[in-house]
């Protein structure tokens, strides 16, 4: 079975609003980059990739946010 474009729009999606670590956003990038090349040509895409690639960056904000926050996290002792 053919993935079409929209499936895979779909799932890219799916996986970059999911994502809990940097390792399982860093995957989802490979899979959008390799997306993205393939068809960076396709004017009508061009809309809905740029919203993918805004979408990647905010939640590469939101994970080094959440990081920082728990990096800054100590633990008390008592």
């Amino acid at each position: 079975m053919d993935v079409t474009i929209k499936d895979k729009y779909k799932e890219l999606l799916d996986q970059i609003t999911s994502v809990k670590t940097k390792e399982e956003f860093d995957s989802v990038m490979m899979d959008l980059d390799s997306f993205i090349s393939r068809h960076k040509d396709n004017s009508e895409l061009k809309q809905l990739l740029d919203k993918l690639l805004d979408l990647s960056r905010l939640v590469s904000l939101k994970l080094k946010k959440k990081h920082k926050f728990k990096s800054e996290t100590k633990e008390y002792v008592i």
